[in-house]
């Protein structure tokens, strides 16, 4: 074990050469600030339970927060942490096109370099994040891509890590309204076509923003501006 010394906190870091998936493995070490990451990973996965390759030289991390002194409402932790995200890829030079996708997808050039996924377990909140340093997966369907691809300084996934730490920890003293104000800034831009998917229906329109609260807002052919806490949400041609 070793840790991450920031100003205000002190972060465990337990390494694992190999791991089912560190989402899993997370959940025998519930202790507030720790972090679990792996080389490898052989059953990761992302939202909606979709299967997250990870061969080695990425990153894959879960860090555990205690509910109760998690500094960040649980509805903003997505923005948060995505934020932080990208802040590691704006490691110089950032890459092209550099943008969050609602809510929490991080995309270069239309394509996803980096995920998140956010469960409750018992009373800790699993940050779970995966990161295409090195490589990207090539999954039918979806477009990927890795920092490899855009620079030749990547960052190892160790200091990849200590930076989202930094970066992590660098926005719990803001409010609601800032981090959403800062995700704005990196988000997708407001007008441009969007495709969101629930568990019923599709529905394509344009992004109109974010509520306080961090809802989507979609605007449909017929006007109507639909507000969304959840769905698989897709950029697509105007």
């Amino acid at each position: 074990m070793t840790k991450i010394v920031t100003p205000a906190h002190l972060y465990s870091v337990i390494h694992y050469p190999h791991v089912t998936s560190t989402m899993e493995v997370a959940k025998n070490h519930l202790t507030d600030r720790t972090i679990v990451y792996s080389d490898t990973q052989s059953h990761g996965r992302g939202r909606f339970h979709r299967p997250w390759v990870s061969p080695q030289g990425n990153i894959y991390a879960t860090l555990i927060m205690e509910e109760s002194k998690c500094p960040l409402p649980s509805h903003i932790l997505p923005f948060a942490v995505a934020i932080a995200l990208y802040q590691v890829l704006c490691h110089a030079p950032p890459p092209p096109h550099l943008m969050i996708k609602w809510p929490n997808d991080v995309l270069v050039d239309k394509k996803k370099i980096a995920g998140i996924l956010i469960e409750k377990h018992n009373e800790f909140f699993l940050i779970g994040v995966g990161v295409n340093l090195i490589s990207a997966p090539d999954i039918q369907d979806k477009n990927t891509t890795a920092l490899s691809q855009w620079t030749d300084n990547v960052l190892s996934p160790k200091e990849a890590l200590m930076r989202w730490i930094e970066a992590w920890e660098s926005l719990q003293h803001l409010q609601t309204f800032e981090i959403l104000t800062q995700w704005e800034a990196r988000a997708h831009p407001k007008g441009c076509a969007l495709k969101v998917s629930t568990h019923t229906q599709n529905f394509t329109g344009t992004y109109e923003g974010i509520t306080p609260q961090g809802l989507l807002m979609l605007k449909v052919s017929n006007g109507e501006i639909f507000t969304f806490s959840a769905g698989d949400v897709s950029l697509t041609p105007l």
